[in-house]
């Protein structure tokens, strides 16, 4: 499926799917910098609060499946590596995270 995924100041993450033009946006409670979408458009990341952790979000059922802690960084990039992990980093440390 071709879909794009945006976050914004407005505090949303937004899942546009480019064959339909159907827009499905998610109000969070933070300001959304950091987002990453799954090759499947299955899964989406993006940063939950000031402490830097990152929802896990199944788009299907339109909830929240894991949070993956960040230790408090400021993580500027969020990418997924295959099914069941995914990478952030700051300007000098990295992240990985495995999930099921």
């Amino acid at each position: 499926q071709k879909r794009i995924i945006t976050g914004g100041k407005d505090r949303s993450v937004s899942i546009y799917n480019l064959e339909s033009g159907v827009v499905d946006k998610y109000l969070t409670d933070f300001y959304i910098y950091a987002v990453a979408l799954d090759e499947n458009a299955e899964q989406a990341l993006f940063i939950l609060d000031e402490d830097n952790h990152v929802g896990l979000f199944d788009i299907k059922a339109e909830k929240l499946t894991a949070i993956l802690h960040g230790d408090g960084k400021s993580l500027g990039f969020l990418t997924f590596i295959g099914d069941h992990q995914a990478l952030g980093a700051t300007y000098n440390q990295i992240f990985l995270w495995s999930f099921r």
